[in-house]
């Protein structure tokens, strides 16, 4: 089975935040982004949606798809998620989507992955391409003409800024940028 690491850059329609983490295997996208049950309060922060529909839905910014090795089991990863979600686990108190994406990769790989202090899909991206678990790589952003240009921009300059820094990247993050995260809506199918 096919996973990938789906790496947004900013969040969703705002051009600013450090952008979201998840993981596809085959055709679904799993995405840990519901904050402490806020949305669903009594299921866990992991939310899973058609992989074309995801790609639709974040048409507006530049998504990085890392297609990984074989030897990060798709089994096991489907496996931790679960896992993660029987345990009720929810964005922020369970940690952030680069964080569970980055230790569900860990348990489906034989090596270490060293997912602690990641606090920003960036990390995640780089530590994959650093780890050399990367089998391809494209981005894609089918929304680019739909923006102003001083969106686009914006964007952009993100874009150089995450691919002309060195890994790890300081570890710091704000409760502003928290919050920022965490725009999604709440359509999707939740665990």
């Amino acid at each position: 089975m096919k996973v990938n690491l789906i790496t947004c850059v900013t969040n969703s329609g705002s051009g600013w935040g450090p952008g979201h983490s998840c993981i596809s295997v085959e055709k679904i996208v799993y995405s840990m982004e519901d904050y402490a049950g806020l949305i669903n309060r009594y299921s866990s922060g992991w939310k899973q949606f058609p992989l074309d529909y995801y790609l639709q839905k974040n048409e507006d910014r530049p998504l990085f798809i890392q297609e990984l090795i074989s030897a990060v089991n798709a089994e096991k990863i489907l496996q931790y998620i679960r896992q993660s979600a029987a345990r009720d686990e929810d964005y922020i108190t369970s940690g952030v989507c680069s964080s569970q994406a980055a230790s569900a990769i860990e348990f489906a790989w034989d090596q270490k992955f060293d997912p602690s202090g990641i606090d920003k899909p960036y990390n995640v991206y780089l530590l994959a391409k650093a780890k050399k678990i990367v089998k391809s790589e494209e981005m894609i952003w089918p929304g680019k003409s739909k923006l102003t240009l001083e969106m686009r921009e914006k964007i952009e300059s993100k874009i150089n800024y995450v691919m002309n820094r060195p890994f790890p990247a300081p570890f710091s993050i704000t409760e502003q940028e928290l919050r920022a995260n965490y725009i999604e809506n709440s359509i999707g199918t939740k665990f």
